[in-house]
């Protein structure tokens, strides 16, 4: 009997442990109901496209499991349909779709219902916007004209927000500041797309157009999570790299690029963020790899990210101008084997 007694005590105390896992402040708990299901799991991403998570999906087209993660934008992913989220620590999220009729069905209840069911509207709403401006109708536009229509279609994306019902003040400042990221990389597309899509290689814009980089703070670590808040610093600094670059006062873009952004971004967070997000997309562009890597070291600190750079050097190096070459075997068509 007392043996009896001690496993269910012991019992008891598991299922309370598991219960207290599972409500953690640190936690992000994800349920969900799923008609005709065409997935195994559901896999979720941070707002950098980044897999942070995998759920299982259950016999019966259900998804329960929760996951260590900092309240911010995530997406979610059920076979081929990717839609936008806002998780909040310790809240429960629920959600529920039809498979067959994804858009038209995608819907959450429970914590931060209102932030998501706001996002898919949103999304919905860029679908529409895209579809719309598929044949270059936006860029095809004077200066004026597309200024007028950037401003209105925010301006809708502001109402959608303001009429959304949301009362977690934290989201809403966010997602201001997510749209105007947003508008920014409009205004920072339009010209480009005019000189690169429609090759008007002398376009400029006017003295009295919006400047983007002068509007957008560069030292803000919220919104890390939004991708258009990196693309937008990544721009300014390439912009102001390649001015240098024609005038003929740096060898490397890129390695300038790092430059610019080692002294545009005075916030640490933010700086190894950009500068790592850039740096190991650039590194095999680099002309100067030995400089490219040694301006990349001095203002990366995570010894990862570090290492990222570390292995492409190792790899590049015994193939620069001047390196001896590499041994190798190879066959010609008839099957004979050379070597250096």
């Amino acid at each position: 009997m007392a043996k009896k007694l001690i496993f269910i005590t012991v019992f008891q105390l598991l299922t309370v442990v598991a219960g207290y896992c599972q409500k953690s402040p640190s936690l992000i708990n994800v349920t969900g109901v799923i008609e005709n299901n065409v997935s195994d799991s559901l896999l979720i991403m941070n707002g950098l496209d980044e897999p942070v998570h995998q759920i299982a999906i259950t016999e019966n087209s259900k998804v329960k499991g929760y996951f260590k993660g900092k309240t911010g934008y995530y997406q979610m992913m059920l076979g081929q349909e990717k839609f936008p989220c806002y998780f909040k620590s310790g809240d429960m999220h629920s959600f529920s779709v039809n498979m067959k009729e994804f858009g038209n069905t995608i819907q959450f209840s429970g914590g931060q219902a209102a932030a998501n069911n706001y996002l898919i509207a949103k999304a919905k709403r860029d679908g529409v916007t895209k579809a719309a401006e598929a044949n270059g109708m936006a860029i095809q536009m004077e200066e004026a004209n597309f200024i007028k229509y950037n401003d209105s279609i925010f301006k809708a994306k502001a109402d959608l927000l303001n009429n959304s019902g949301i009362q977690d003040d934290a989201f809403i400042q966010l997602e201001k500041k997510s749209l105007a990221i947003e508008q920014m990389n409009e205004l920072v597309n339009f010209p480009m797309m005019k000189i690169f899509a429609l090759g008007q290689k002398d376009f400029k814009t006017s003295a009295t157009y919006p400047d983007a980089f002068k509007l957008t703070n560069f030292n803000d670590p919220d919104l890390i999570q939004v991708p258009g808040y990196t693309m937008l610093i990544q721009n300014l600094s390439f912009k102001l790299a390649n001015e240098k670059k024609e005038r003929n006062e740096v060898r490397d873009v890129f390695t300038e690029c790092l430059n610019m952004i080692d002294s545009l971004v005075t916030n640490a967070e933010v700086k190894e963020h950009v500068a790592f997000n850039f740096g190991k997309m650039a590194l095999e562009h680099t002309k100067t790899p030995a400089e490219y890597v040694a301006t990349y070291k001095a203002i990366i600190k995570d010894p990862a990210h570090l290492k990222v750079a570390d292995d492409w050097f190792a790899e590049v190096s015994s193939t620069l101008p001047g390196k001896p070459s590499p041994d190798f075997k190879l066959k010609d068509i008839a099957g004979k084997e050379y070597t250096l």
